[in-house]
């Protein structure tokens, strides 16, 4: 918690920065970083108006990849509320995004929240689509992380549905992936 306390005096300081010299690129990273810490401290309220403002400030600049960003906070913070229609849009124009600037981390990180929110809402169906596309990017471009993060949503989804012998087998590849990387911390 001291972290985050300082996280956000931080950020709240390079957002007073920015804010004072014009800067508006700037202005949208302070606010997106300040949106997820208040995300992350459960401020909900606070999370989605800095992320909005931070998202505003992105669409000025024409800066795509931190529209990308800000549309992932957003729909995670949607996600965190229960509003599962509005996560899925949000993510879903995210990926949108990061499929026009060809950034393969974001467009799996969107689908890996379109995912939960599906999965949320009982589409189990398109949930699992939409995790075995982030697995395939993630695989694609070697990012054992991301892998090991759609493996154990997968393990979840499956283990939900009573097949706990797949769920395990990916649950375990996964915790594999994360003891290779010195961490054993779910995604």
């Amino acid at each position: 918690l001291a972290d985050l306390a300082r996280a956000i005096a931080e950020a709240l300081e390079s957002l007073r920065l920015f804010l004072e010299i014009g800067d508006r690129s700037g202005e949208a990273q302070a606010r997106a970083v300040v949106g997820f810490v208040y995300w992350t401290l459960g401020n909900y309220d606070q999370a989605l108006a800095e992320g909005s403002q931070a998202l505003q400030a992105a669409e000025e600049q024409g800066d795509r990849w931190g529209m990308g960003w800000c549309l992932t906070l957003l729909g995670g913070v949607y996600q965190s509320l229960h509003d599962y229609d509005q996560a899925v849009r949000y993510h879903e124009r995210s990926y949108t995004v990061f499929a026009e600037i060809a950034e393969p981390v974001g467009e799996a990180r969107s689908l890996i929240g379109i995912g939960a929110a599906f999965q949320a809402m009982g589409e189990t169906s398109k949930a699992l689509e939409c995790i075995h596309r982030s697995l395939e990017i993630f695989r694609g471009m070697s990012s054992r992380m991301g892998e090991s993060r759609a493996l154990s949503d997968l393990g979840t989804i499956y283990q939900e549905q009573g097949r706990d012998d797949e769920a395990l087998k990916l649950h375990l590849e996964s915790l594999s992936i994360r003891e290779e990387a010195g961490n054993r911390q779910a995604a």
